[in-house]
């Protein structure tokens, strides 16, 4: 008996039938996604800039121009632009007053060194004054020392119509001299604050 023949059968709407429209097998490799090293590749390419043309680097060098910057003056404390400094009073915690220092064959005894201590917001001040000798003129010494967290600063000291300023040193010192007589006023002047101290009577005890 011959085998039987069957014939596809015709979609209802004129196009080929079920099996005939199953798309097409692709390759699955095609489909594999990106190694570790195409990512990182692609992610290089993106971050990297093109550098300018040669010509556009020259002009923009011709145009620019360093700040001229002027040099502070000596002595005088350069603080940062738009920095707020504090103004502070410092408060006498110790005086000595000019004990007198006998001299051998004189019987007037010479004045000593009178030593001042103030204190302000964390900071210690040392204050030395005392007489010039005849050899130096006439007048006073005013030293100092600031004790604490300090860094560079200056220290003005006003007596009357005289003036001085002076920076001082690594250690914090600081000298005045010859300093004339009267009542005066020291300011010390860190990087953001000013601490003032006085008035302080130079005048011998009599």
């Amino acid at each position: 008996m011959p085998a039987p023949l069957y014939l596809a059968a015709a979609s209802p709407l004129g196009g080929a039938s079920a099996p005939d429209r199953q798309p097409a097998m692709t390759d699955p490799a095609a489909h594999d996604a990106p190694s570790d090293a195409e990512i990182e590749h692609q992610l290089r390419a993106g971050r990297s800039l093109e550098a300018p043309p040669e010509a556009t680097l020259l002009r923009a060098m011709a145009v620019w121009r360093p700040r001229a910057t002027a040099a502070p003056a000596a002595g005088v404390l350069a603080r940062a632009a738009g920095v707020l400094v504090r103004r502070l009073q410092a408060a006498l915690s110790h005086d000595t007053g000019f004990a007198p220092m006998p001299l051998p064959g004189l019987r007037a005894a010479a004045l000593g060194t009178r030593q001042l201590l103030y204190s302000s917001d964390g900071h210690d001040i040392d204050l030395r004054i005392s007489p010039l000798d005849a050899g130096s003129g006439a007048g006073w010494r005013v030293s100092g020392q600031v004790l604490g967290p300090v860094g560079i600063g200056q220290a003005v000291l006003r007596c009357g119509s005289w003036s001085a300023t002076t920076a001082w040193d690594a250690l914090c010192e600081f000298s005045f001299a010859p300093v004339p007589g009267g009542a005066c006023v020291l300011l010390l002047q860190g990087a953001d604050w000013d601490i003032e101290i006085g008035p302080i009577d130079l005048h011998a005890p009599g």
